[in-house]
């Protein structure tokens, strides 16, 4: 275990390993992530418990966040495109938070899904 409550990367390959832990246990590391801060783990557990649930969740994070690269891992590991309305939502939040390179992306993206879905 890492000093944080966390698995260092050695356990986490064996963790994550087919058939080494049940789905409850992946996700009961997974919120051990989550609660560290450390969201891109947590995704690859959740992922791996097939948490679908738990992943729709981290979108939700991710757009109250204004993270367009969480936002975008955990669409695409659920096999999803991303929603022009999340996007915006995102965006906004992004630039209340200053970061305006996480905005201006989500915005970009949301207009050009949008332009295409009308077009």
């Amino acid at each position: 275990m890492a000093s944080s409550g966390t698995l260092d990367c050695l356990a986490k390959r064996e963790f994550l390993a087919p058939g080494k832990a049940s789905p409850q246990k992946l996700v009961e590391q997974a919120d051990s992530f989550l609660r560290a801060g450390m969201d891109y783990d947590a995704l690859r557990f959740l992922s791996s418990a097939g948490a679908t649930d738990r992943l729709t969740e981290m979108i939700g994070r991710a757009v109250e966040e204004g993270d367009l690269f969480l936002y975008l891992q955990v669409q695409k590991t659920l096999g999803r495109d991303p929603a022009p309305q999340d996007l915006l939502k995102l965006s906004q939040t992004a630039a209340a938070k200053g970061l305006m390179s996480f905005a201006q992306r989500a915005e970009a993206m949301a207009n050009q899904d949008g332009t295409q879905e009308n077009g």
